[in-house]
């Protein structure tokens, strides 16, 4: 009860805006699918910049539309700067820092969740013909029972493929084949066939996964991504915003993934889709490489590192796909990976300062396949972090026999990289516990993966079309859920299991796990991480990289002309660009300029363009002999558009 919806979201952040108008500016940056404003709260005082021009840090929520307690955390941050403003570290932020919050950004799956009956869900309102009949969205779930939730009907079937928990029977897990196990039950959707069509539930409302609409590594030809990336109007709106604002240096959002606590290197090399590729033909002949001739990514490298213009440069199998078209990139450059390992560090330690659970909780994933996050690294070339704010704490292990610790469901959410590391003594076993064939040891497998013919997720997919994949030894994996919430949430997490007469199936059961219950907790229990993970993403912004002209010298070298020497220094812990951001060209350079006509510069550009400058570092010298009189004055001035900007005036004497 004490979760926000939008209406009340809505009115505090206007509220805040018209009584703090010297800090607060509330705007609306697109509109939902559904009519709802999605706000964001650009937050700042009066400082010798304007605010959008700033080095800023953009914070989002809840872009599932399901996770309640990101909103919070985001309304959280926006207050925690309100309430310490006039803290000496706080106020200085305010004057030279940026903050653009934006704590709801999927308003119409958001107010679902307030809405009955209660149904998880993750898609936005686009219509989707699932089923390719003659109608939309015709054939979702229904309250049966009328208990206002939407749970699962078991149906006993000599052909299921579940069976009931051992040691819980209202849980149900999927019979293991290899062990033996045969499947007595069928479990569906709390629903009918509302389109008479045979099928259940299997074209309901909806829609879009917005953190799966984005373009970097967008998966094509799945509803649930979009017909096209940036094709859904929340999706555009967060874009748009972005690119309009290049003063952001930093991305963080409140979601259901966590690259802090599962910071991965990356996903694998650049996703190719074949072990062999063509390049094509306007790069081929340049190359000296038939268009026809299909040869291997790691071959293509080694051509390319010996053209003349980029010998000595570092060439990755990631910038070669990338620049030819041949894939998206999906690995964290060397120079940022650094800085993603020091965030990680911080953010654990600070979880582990203020006794938050569990750093070795698993969220969906790191990263995902067209997420937000994703292309805001990939693509606009900045830091970005996202984490997930709860999970249920996960039962401690019992004591037990050396096994391989890998279920079929950790599987699914490891690199490749993260597979091989465990070592092949643990992937024999692992391989011995699913009963793979016998001809699928541990070399094999990890020869394979190495050669990218197959990736956790697919070996995963395969263990179960076999018959296997049983969670936690045997136990249905939300046994050690349904425990908690029994100790936790009134009423307990569970349905229980209630006959019902189903208009086409006959004698069913409904129940099973309540919504949501996973993803938001009592508001009791998660309160306590909001403050601080909202004082942790705030004092990110203090990172930032921002520039100033330094070390200016003026030296008379002869009657009317005179040597200029200057310095460029990034005062924040971050470089004025990642190299990401070079690499996809999403920062333009810093612009260092003398303010005068170049004939009367007789050595040295006016203008000077400086890539990059590495955290709390100065660059290198910049000279200019000009011919002037004695006593004029000029500029200096450098301009980013993501490090602010600064300018020094010199007298020529």
């Amino acid at each position: 009860d004490d979760y926000r919806d939008y209406a009340v979201i809505s009115s505090e952040l206007k509220e805040l805006a018209e009584s703090n108008p010297e800090i607060f500016r509330l705007e609306t940056i697109g509109k939902s699918l559904g009519g709802l404003d999605i706000w964001v709260m650009r937050i700042a005082v009066a400082g010798t910049e304007e605010p959008d021009k700033r080095p800023a840090l953009f914070i989002g929520a809840n872009l599932e539309g399901i996770r309640l307690l990101g909103t919070e955390a985001a309304m959280a941050a926006i207050n925690y700067l309100q309430a310490n403003s006039d803290d000496a570290e706080v106020a200085k932020l305010l004057t030279t820092r940026t903050f653009y919050i934006a704590p709801l950004l999927n308003p119409d799956v958001h107010q679902m969740v307030f809405a009955e009956p209660h149904w998880e869900r993750g898609t936005n309102l686009t219509k989707v013909n699932d089923d390719l009949d003659a109608r939309t969205d015709e054939d979702g779930p229904d309250d049966l029972n009328g208990d206002g939730l939407i749970t699962m009907m078991r149906i006993a079937a000599t052909d299921g493929e579940y069976i009931t928990d051992p040691d819980d029977t209202r849980l149900m897990r999927k019979a293991d084949k290899m062990k033996g196990e045969k499947g007595k039950y069928k479990i569906l959707t709390e629903g009918m066939d509302n389109d008479g069509d045979g099928e259940l539930g299997e074209d309901p409302p909806g829609g879009v996964v917005l953190n799966r609409n984005f373009a970097h590594d967008f998966t094509y030809y799945s509803k649930t991504a979009g017909a096209y990336p940036a094709s859904e109007p929340e999706t555009v709106a967060l874009l748009e915003f972005l690119i309009s604002h290049r003063n952001i240096g930093m991305v963080f959002t409140f979601s259901g993934q966590n690259n802090l606590l599962n910071l991965q290197r990356g996903r694998g090399p650049a996703k190719i889709g074949a072990a062999k590729v063509k390049v094509p033909a306007r790069f081929a002949s340049f190359l000296g490489i038939e268009p026809d001739e299909e040869m291997a990514i790691s071959e293509i490298v080694e051509i390319v590192k010996n053209l003349p213009m980029l010998q000595g440069m570092e060439v990755t199998e990631e910038m070669v796909a990338s620049f030819f078209g041949l894939g998206p990139v999906m690995s964290i450059q060397d120079q940022d990976y650094a800085y993603f390992e020091e965030y990680s560090k911080r953010y654990k330690k600070m979880l582990e300062e203020k006794g938050i659970d569990d750093p070795s909780r698993s969220a969906e994933a790191a990263t995902g396949d067209g997420g937000f996050i994703t292309w805001a690294y990939f693509q606009y070339g900045v830091p970005a972090f996202t984490v997930d704010l709860w999970a249920v704490p996960e039962e401690k292990e019992e004591a037990k026999e050396a096994g391989s610790g890998i279920t079929v469901d950790k599987l699914k959410e490891m690199t490749s990289e993260e597979f091989i590391a465990l070592g092949e003594e643990k992937i024999s076993l692992f391989l011995k516990e699913v009963k793979a064939p016998k001809r699928f040891d541990a070399t094999m497998v990890v020869n394979a993966l190495k050669g990218g013919m197959i990736n956790p997720k697919r070996m995963a997919e395969m263990i179960e079309q076999m018959g296997g994949g049983a969670s936690q030894e045997g136990k249905a994996k939300e046994s050690y859920i349904l425990k908690w919430a029994e100790e936790n949430v009134e009423g307990g997490g569970f349905v229980p299991w209630t006959s019902f007469n189903h208009p086409t199936l006959g004698e069913v059961e409904i129940g099973g796990m309540k919504p949501f219950i996973t993803k938001n907790p009592p508001y009791s229990l998660a309160a306590k991480v909001l403050e601080p993970n909202a004082e942790f993403v705030i004092k990110l912004a203090k990172d930032l990289a921002s520039i100033e002209i330094t070390g200016v010298r003026v030296k008379e070298l002869t009657d009317g002309v005179y040597e200029i020497t200057a310095y460029l220094k990034n005062n924040g812990f971050l470089p004025t660009s990642l190299r990401q951001g070079i690499t996809s060209r999403s920062a333009g350079p810093i612009i260092l300029r003398l303010e005068t006509d170049q004939k009367n510069i007789l050595s040295g550009n006016r203008i000077q363009r400086i890539p990059s400058i590495d955290g709390l570092s100065v660059s290198s010298e910049f000279r200019w002999v000009v011919q002037a009189k004695r006593g004029v004055k000029l500029k200096i001035t450098a301009t980013s558009a993501r490090c602010g900007s600064d300018a020094k005036e010199i007298v020529l004497e």
